[in-house]
């Protein structure tokens, strides 16, 4: 139990601080430690979205910073889009807002897929 977290904990934020454990963490050196540490910080923010805590979920760090940043990116296009609806009186132009709405709800799903 930790003042930090919530009891009981969800098994993803088990995996991850599981995955903050000295034993677990690279102790190379301290630059490898700091680089294991944050990619569970990562693979944390990853989980989020996915509902799954992977570490190491194949090509580089960087390019899973990269889909997660458009993950949100997408995420806030699509809360955008969603509060436009509300605002617009004529049909046509909210079916228009919901097309877009559901080709970038499309996209999100492929970019979590990447994750």
């Amino acid at each position: 139990s930790s003042p930090w977290s919530e009891d009981p904990l969800n098994e993803i934020d088990e995996a991850f601080f599981g995955a903050l454990c000295l034993r677990n963490l690279s102790q190379v050196d301290f630059y490898a430690f700091y680089q294991s540490m944050a990619q569970a910080v990562l693979a944390r923010a990853c989980a989020e979205l996915t509902g799954r805590f992977v570490i190491d979920a194949g090509g580089s760090e960087a390019d899973r910073r990269r889909r997660l940043d458009q993950c949100h990116e997408l995420q806030r296009e699509v809360g955008s889009l969603k509060a436009a609806i509300g605002k617009q009186d004529r049909f046509a132009e909210q079916v228009e807002l919901n097309t877009q709405i559901k080709e970038l709800e499309a996209r999100l799903a492929r970019t979590k897929a990447e994750l």
